[in-house]
């Protein structure tokens, strides 16, 4: 992400983020949601809402740590510095990808039953 692109997401996402409950999660796991962020550092739910990916056959996890997820009708590359690292407390996969950029910036890996 180049870094004029990463100051228009965080100028213009706080606009647009906005936890008004639509997870149906009490207010811990709202706030465990709002401290993820990215290998890179970047936080995934501070500026948009993520997508709840439910179907594990719609990811896949590569051999060098990187994912492939099904978005937006596509197969989507996540690259491991996208990819986080935290334990999962929901179960289901999530994807974030604010809407005009060219690829996700967030990816946490659902539990596989």
């Amino acid at each position: 992400m180049t870094k004029a692109l990463l100051a228009l997401l965080l100028l213009a996402g706080p606009a647009s983020a906005v936890d008004n409950g639509q997870w149906g999660h009490d207010p811990a796991t709202s706030e465990w949601f709002k401290s993820l962020h990215n290998p890179n550092g970047l936080p995934c739910c501070d500026y948009t809402d993520g997508t709840r990916i439910e179907d594990p056959a719609s990811w896949r996890e590569n051999e060098d740590g990187s994912y492939e997820v099904f978005a937006r009708d596509q197969w989507v590359h996540v690259p491991k510095e996208k990819v986080v690292t935290a334990i999962n407390r929901v179960g289901y996969a999530i994807l974030w990808w604010a809407p005009g950029v060219a690829g996700p910036y967030c990816f946490l890996p659902g539990t596989r039953v």
